[in-house]
This record gives C-alpha cells, structure tokens and sequence, in this order.
C-alpha cells in the first residue's frame, strides 16, 4: 500500500499514533489495576476507579488523582522510595486511624508499586500492542 504525503495521509498517522498510544496506555492501566486488586490495598475500589490515562499528542499519561496513591507507590517513613527518601522528622511516629479507632505506631510503610510495575510488566509488549493499533487504522492487518 502506498501513501501519497497530502493532508489526507498526515491525518491518518496521526490517528495511527494517537490509537497506539491509546492502546499501549490502556494496557498499562489495566495492568495497573489488576496489580492494586492483587496486592490487597486498602479502599482498592476508589483507588481502582481513580486510575486513568490521557493522550496528548505523543504521549500518553496515566496515572490517579487519589491522594493517598504516592504513598503506596513509593512508600513512606523508612521505606520511602523515589526522588529524596522519606522526609519524616520523626521515627517512628503515632498516628490516630479512625477505621481501626485506636492509636497506631508506625515507621513507615512499605512500597506497593502499582503505576510503575504495571507499566514494567507491560513493557515487553508495547511495541506489538502499537503495531497492532496502527495497522488497524492504517490499513494493514
């Protein structure tokens, strides 16, 4: 199949990207879901609800709006992980849980990655899952 380089042409890569990338970050996201249902994390449906993607151009997002989520994808007090460790002043510190109602002493919490190893468990198939999504618009499948 040959492509002649006009407006007609440029219209239909760019929906080709956009339709990989879609795929590719929908993959990742149903991955990412999957792992917060494994692992068991507390108040999983809102977390599990909150996960969402966002294609812009070439490049695609994913990610949640839910506060609490960097704390379990990064951890916190000495287990802290990522940009700067943990920046507790204090441990270990108390806390009052109000589901529990009692008073909890902790050092921190250990990460659950859900976003990053998602997205590592998917790696490994990006390229097909792109191949696939752009043939089919495209035209070659």
């Amino acid at each position: 199949m040959s492509l002649e380089w006009n407006e007609s042409a440029v219209g239909k890569i760019e929906k080709a990207i956009t339709a990989g990338l879609t795929e590719c970050a929908r993959q990742v996201q149903s991955q990412a879901k999957a792992l917060i249902r494994e692992k068991d994390i507390i108040d999983q449906s809102r977390l599990v609800n909150s996960i969402e993607y966002q294609v812009k151009g070439n490049e695609a997002y994913i990610g949640t709006n839910v506060e609490y989520a960097m704390y379990i994808e990064y951890g916190t007090g000495i287990y802290a992980t990522g940009k700067g460790g943990s920046r507790a002043k204090k441990i270990p510190w108390v806390y009052y849980n109000e589901k529990l109602e009692k008073f909890i002493t902790t050092k921190g919490q250990r990460p659950r990655s859900f976003l990053r190893e998602g997205l590592d468990l998917v790696k490994p198939d990006l390229q097909g899952i792109f191949d696939y999504a752009w043939n089919k618009v495209i035209g070659r499948d």
